[in-house]
């Protein structure tokens, strides 16, 4: 099963990439960043490895348009949009939720997860993440 999440985000919020990949080691994602990236331009696939083996996930931006905006309904000023996408091995999905929710978490955004529609502020997302069923056997 694949995931795909979204983080909305202003982008005078955004870390750099080095700030991002230390930010999923501290929260003791089992993820090391490929942090070699223009992060509002950079698309394609990205380099996550998790535990130690090569995986990642295709990484994709575009500014945020008033309609999804107004759909979501959030509090806080967001104009960026990065949306994470993860293939079926689990390893895909735990590299893309790292990444989101500590991109979400620095940013001061919004994660959504577009299989259950659920959208996380940044600061309950580094939990929830960790709840999700593909990080169990990591924060069991």
């Amino acid at each position: 099963m694949s995931r795909d999440f979204g983080v909305y985000l202003h982008t005078n919020n955004l870390p750099t990439p080095e700030e991002w990949k230390e930010e999923i080691l501290q929260q003791r994602f089992p993820c090391e960043l490929d942090s070699d990236i223009a992060l509002l331009t950079f698309s394609g696939f990205l380099r996550c490895s998790v535990n130690g083996v090569i995986s990642g996930f295709e990484y994709y931006t575009s500014d945020l348009d008033n309609e999804v905006l107004n759909e979501l309904n959030l509090s806080r000023s967001l104009n960026f949009d990065i949306t994470f996408c993860a293939g079926a091995p689990a390893a895909e999905a735990i590299a893309a939720l790292a990444a989101a929710s500590c991109l979400t978490k620095l940013s001061e955004g919004y994660l959504v997860d577009f299989c259950s529609g659920k959208t996380v502020p940044s600061d309950a997302v580094i939990e929830w993440a960790k709840s999700q069923p593909e990080m169990q056997a990591t924060f069991s």
